[in-house]
């Protein structure tokens, strides 16, 4: 961002305007096409978004107003306007150069060792990714991470709403051989109790790079002393979860299908819109709403 000539003053600020939703996905572009033309960074080193099939991608979608579930009738939701919005945003970040021609496929390691030393401007990852980076891909660990390296919110594709991200909470499963399970679940309740702790979780925040689960952590002094937890927990303000519906393992896919196709320049934005939202109607039927 220096060399592309921006002021400390602007680079400092822009998770801020990320934030308030004055700068979107469309400035980010627009700055990954000047930082090209400028030699600042190699055509198609703009912008990284993950590699692979990953919940990740559904933040683009809500970006641009998607809504994925309605919970007073629990029901999945498809939003077409922002489905197709979603698509271009995609295709967008290859025809302006901010992202590699083919693209999706890239092995993780290759991408790893590109975003965490530089070579692309922009790119979203987990936070978890941070500890990986400063354990195994750059010199310096952390300290070369700060000084290199920001973090924001994922940018809105809508101006003036604000930036957000995607959190991926997982949830304990305990198995069991009984019946009635009444035992057993007392047991299975105090296990995850037990494990479910300000300390434990704490550990394994510092240790892994993932934000804390309990609003305790906030306040423990392990957690608050991790330079990079602490600065970057703001992001669970603004954040959003994948449903927890039986049938979203479909909507995804076929999501995610459509989007490799409108990324890689197979269909139009509009047809993969149609050809997703089809599916979802035949596989989905009643548990699905359509706008």
């Amino acid at each position: 961002m220096k060399e592309l000539g921006w002021s400390a003053e602007e680079i400092d600020s822009l998770p801020q305007r990320i934030a308030e939703g004055s700068y979107t996905l469309d400035d980010m572009l627009e700055t990954c096409e000047r930082a090209v033309d400028a030699g600042v960074v190699e055509e198609g080193h703009g912008y990284w978004h993950r590699p692979l099939k990953g919940g990740d991608f559904i933040q683009f979608y809500v970006a641009f107003g998607g809504q994925i579930y309605d919970e007073e009738q629990d029901k999945l939701v498809i939003d077409e306007d922002a489905l197709i919005k979603c698509y271009q945003f995609q295709r967008d970040c290859v025809e302006s150069g901010a992202t590699p021609e083919s693209y999706i496929g890239t092995q993780w390691n290759i991408w790893h060792n590109e975003v965490a030393n530089g070579g692309a401007l922009f790119f979203n990852a987990g936070t978890w990714m941070w500890a990986d980076w400063a354990a195994n891909y750059v010199d310096g660990g952390e300290d070369t991470l700060f000084e290199n390296l920001g973090f924001a919110y994922e940018p809105s594709g809508i101006r003036g709403q604000k930036g957000t991200t995607l959190s991926h909470p997982l949830v304990y499963l305990v198995a069991s051989e009984s019946a009635s399970g009444s035992e057993d679940q007392a047991l299975a309740e105090r296990l995850i109790a037990k494990m479910q702790t300000t300390e434990r979780n704490t550990r394994h925040a510092v240790e892994s790079g993932h934000l804390g689960v309990l609003e305790s952590q906030d306040n423990y002094a392990p957690y608050k002393e991790s330079e990079f937890l602490s600065a970057a927990s703001y992001l669970l303000d603004n954040n959003f979860f994948q449903p927890n519906h039986p049938m979203y393992g479909l909507w995804f896919d076929s999501f995610w299908e459509n989007l490799v196709s409108v990324e890689q320049g197979d269909k139009t934005a509009e047809k993969g819109a149609s050809d997703c939202i089809k599916v979802l109607k035949l596989e989905l039927e009643d548990q699905l709403i359509v706008k």
